[in-house]
């Protein structure tokens, strides 16, 4: 079609040579788009004819063209360039189709990226306490190079009665999974599971150093002064609640772990925020260590889980290195213990 457009060469050449610059390219796009239309409407030599008045008139308007605004003459030009850019786009559909896909996989992968950069970033920023909280870890090995998480029982009750410049600390013992058998009244059980993650033993203090606020987590029934206080207590997750009793009230009810010890339903919270390092569904009293583990256990300095580990919040103009300078008083503290973020 456009080779039957060089005998009418004349009047490209005029627009050419009169038309303003930044408008030559948007003319001629326009005329040969009103040039195709009249092709498939009129025929080709209506068409033509059509060409050539058409072209007269877009020339006629150069008087005013020249007496246009800048702010006018502005709008024309990003008018034009949009023009050009769709014709450009329309005329080389292979390369665009390219071009296109191109950016879409660009921009969906750079989103992508950055939606798991915020989530990993994310992590147990919304404590209120977050810029003072700190995980005691023991330093071992040969030359003192590792650090491990695991704390002996001891540590955690020495460090209460001994160190005065702890604003809190609190301890827990995060041991996976466990068989779970729901019991009836006259404790016969009803259902059995096999839950593979989320059993932690926690103090009441716990969500005093974590408060996860500004998220969706919160107490539906009980309270952590009073619910993970006494021995074989535990609080469920609203999502087990309803695994394990259906519509019905779980307060009160007992749930056995691993054929053995029974723990009386306390509590209930809703489900931890995905971006925590504690993915807790089961939590039990910490003081029911006692029976779990046993009292001598419990006053062995030198048997260390690395589950059971412990944070602090130091209080206000405290360093690390201070709470450290701490430890070293302590004569009970015969391993080393630092404090890391």
């Amino acid at each position: 079609m456009k080779s039957e457009l060089k005998t009418l060469g004349w009047i490209d050449a005029l627009i050419e040579n009169l038309a303003p610059d930044h408008l030559e390219e948007e003319i001629k796009g326009d005329l040969y788009e009103l040039f195709q239309k009249d092709v498939a409407e009129k025929g080709f030599k209506a068409a033509n004819r059509k060409y050539v008045i058409n072209g007269l008139g877009f020339l006629a308007q150069s008087f005013f063209w020249r007496r246009s605004t800048t702010n006018s003459n502005s709008f024309i030009m990003i008018r034009n360039y949009f023009k050009m850019a769709r014709r450009t786009l329309l005329a080389y559909k292979g390369t665009t189709i390219i071009n296109i896909l191109g950016l879409v996989v660009g921009i969906a992968s750079a989103l992508v990226i950055f939606t798991f950069i915020r989530f990993e970033t994310s992590f147990d920023t919304f404590h209120s306490n977050r810029g003072k909280i700190y995980r005691l870890v023991r330093v071992s090995g040969s030359d003192m190079s590792e650090f491990r998480t695991g704390i002996s029982y001891p540590v955690p009750l020495a460090m209460k009665n001994e160190i005065s410049s702890l604003d809190n600390i609190v301890s827990m013992e995060y041991f996976g999974g466990a068989n779970v058998d729901v019991l009836d009244a006259s404790g016969k059980t009803v259902l059995k599971f096999r839950e593979e993650t989320g059993f932690v033993l926690l103090e009441p203090e716990f969500f005093e150093v974590f408060d996860f606020k500004n998220t969706d987590f919160k107490w539906i029934s009980g309270s952590p002064e009073k619910a993970l206080v006494d021995p074989m207590s535990v609080v469920l997750t609203k999502t087990l609640v309803k695994k394990y009793f259906g519509d019905q009230d779980p307060i009160g009810k007992t749930i056995q772990f691993q054929r053995k010890f029974d723990f009386k339903v306390t509590g209930i919270v809703s489900d931890f925020p995905q971006n925590t390092d504690f993915p807790f569904t089961i939590l039990m009293s910490y003081s029911s260590l006692k029976v779990l583990a046993g009292e001598e256990r419990l006053n062995n300095w030198f048997s260390v889980n690395d589950t059971h580990n412990t944070y602090i919040v130091l209080q206000p103009g405290t360093t690390p290195e201070d709470m450290e300078n701490e430890f070293a008083k302590v004569e009970e503290l015969t391993l080393t213990y630092v404090v890391v973020r």
